[in-house]
C-alpha cells in the first residue's frame, strides 16, 4: 500500500482491464501540485488509473436475464499459418545456424479439429497461429439484447471474425467478447485465430531437453496451445432493473 502522487490534476476512477469495468476511486487529494492517490497492490498486481476533470459517480449496471445459450461443440474446420516464416517479422529466424538438433515429426496438419490443445493432434512443435472456422446458429435476439461470445480458455490470446468482421482480440481471462453489432438471428458464420508462445517450437530441439528456465528450457504445461473451449454464445437482455 503506498500513495502515487500525479503531476495532473482529476478525480481518480480505477479501470479493470479484464472486464472494462470501472468504478470511482474515493482516498485521493487533488493539490495545485497534482493528484494524490492512496493505492493498495496486490503482488505484482498493475492499476489502471483515469482521471476525470468532474467528481465520479458510481454508474449502477442494469440487470440482465440470459435468454438463450449455445454450445459449440466443433469439429472446427482448422488450418495453420506458420508466423515464424514471415518475412516482415522481427523474430523471423530459426535455429538452423546453429546447427541445433530437431526432434519434431514431419508437421501433418489436420483439416478439422475439436476444441482443445492442439497438440494431442500432431502439433506439439508447432509455433504459429491456428485458425479455426465453424458456423453457429445463434436463436431469436430481440431487440435490446445482447451477444456474447465465451471461448472459455485459449491459449494464447486469440482474434475472432464474425460473419467476415472483425470482433476484436481476446489476450486474458475472461476471453469474452460482445458481438452483439455482429451477430444475427440464424446462422453466424465464427473465424477464431489462436495463437501460442515460442514454447512449443523450442521444445523440438534436443540442445534444450532438461534445460532450466533462464537457459532456453521448458515446462510441459506452457505448451498447451489452442482453443480449448468450451465456447459458448449466449444472449441477453435487460430486465428492466
Amino acid at each position: 500500500e503506498g500513495v502515487v502522487s500525479l503531476l495532473a490534476q482529476g478525480h481518480p476512477e480505477i479501470w479493470n482491464p479484464e472486464t472494462g469495468e470501472t468504478h470511482p476511486h474515493e482516498d485521493y487529494t487533488i493539490r495545485p501540485t497534482g493528484t494524490r492517490i492512496r493505492l493498495s497492490f496486490q503482488p505484482d498486481e498493475l492499476i489502471s488509473v483515469l482521471l476525470h476533470p468532474h467528481p465520479v459517480t458510481r454508474q449502477i449496471r442494469r440487470k440482465e436475464k440470459l435468454l438463450s445459450e449455445v454450445l459449440i461443440q466443433g469439429p472446427f474446420e482448422f488450418s495453420i499459418e506458420k508466423t515464424m516464416s514471415r518475412p516482415h517479422i522481427a523474430w523471423n529466424w530459426t535455429q538452423k545456424e546453429d546447427h541445433w538438433t530437431s526432434m519434431a515429426p514431419p508437421l501433418v496438419v489436420p483439416k478439422k479439429i475439436p476444441a482443445g490443445d492442439w497438440c494431442q493432434y500432431g502439433l506439439a512443435h508447432f509455433s504459429g497461429l491456428g485458425i479455426y472456422d465453424c458456423d453457429v446458429d445463434i436463436p431469436l435476439i430481440p431487440g435490446g439484447s445482447r451477444v456474447e461470445l465465451d471461448l472459455g480458455r485459449v491459449a494464447i490470446s486469440a482474434e475472432v471474425k464474425v460473419n467476415g468482421q472483425s470482433a476484436g482480440m481476446a489476450y486474458f481471462e475472461p476471453y469474452r467478447l460482445d458481438i452483439t453489432s455482429l451477430a444475427k438471428s440464424g446462422m453466424n458464420h465464427l473465424e477464431i485465430r489462436v495463437a501460442n508462445t515460442l514454447s512449443n517450437y523450442f521444445s523440438q530441439f534436443q540442445e534444450l531437453a532438461g534445460a532450466p528456465l533462464h537457459s532456453g528450457g521448458d515446462l510441459p504445461e506452457r505448451r498447451i496451445s489452442g482453443l480449448i473451449g468450451p465456447l459458448k454464445v449466449r444472449v441477453y437482455q435487460s430486465d428492466g432493473a
